[in-house]
C-alpha cells in the first residue's frame, strides 16, 4: 500500500488531481504497463458559496383575514465567488407539484430569482 494523507484546508477550491507514478524497481521486479493513478479531489465547499435560508425552515401561520407577506431571508457563506443566481417555485399547497400563477391559496410571485453579486 501507499498511503497519502491529504490535508483539510481553510480554502475553498474546485476540484484537483494529481497523480502517483511508479518510477523504478529493484530486487528483479520490473515494472508494469499501469504505472500512473490519477486522484481527484473534489471541490471544497463551493467555491462560489453555499446558500440556505436564514430563517426556520418550518413556519406556521395563523390563517390570516387579510393577505400577509412572509419574508424568507437567503444566506450566502463560504467563498463568494462570482455571481449567483438562485431560482425559487412555491410548492403545493400539500403537494410536490410547483404552484400556477393562477391560484386561490398564494399571490404573485409563485417563482423567481435571487441574485447574489460577486463579493
Amino acid at each position: 500500500f501507499i498511503y497519502i494523507t491529504i490535508i483539510d484546508d481553510e480554502e475553498s477550491e474546485f476540484a484537483e488531481q494529481f497523480e502517483i507514478q511508479l518510477t523504478g524497481a529493484t530486487g528483479g521486479a520490473v515494472l508494469g504497463l499501469h504505472l500512473v493513478s490519477q486522484v481527484t479531489i473534489a471541490r471544497s465547499d463551493s467555491p462560489q458559496g453555499i446558500v440556505r435560508f436564514l430563517n426556520r425552515t418550518r413556519i406556521i401561520l395563523p390563517n390570516p383575514d387579510r393577505p400577509t407577506e412572509v419574508s424568507l431571508v437567503l444566506e450566502r457563506t463560504g467563498r463568494l465567488l462570482g455571481e449567483t443566481q438562485i431560482d425559487w417555485d412555491i410548492l403545493g399547497p400539500n403537494s410536490e407539484e410547483v404552484l400556477p400563477p393562477l391560484n386561490s391559496d398564494i399571490g404573485d410571485p409563485v417563482n423567481g430569482s435571487f441574485y447574489f453579486g460577486d463579493e
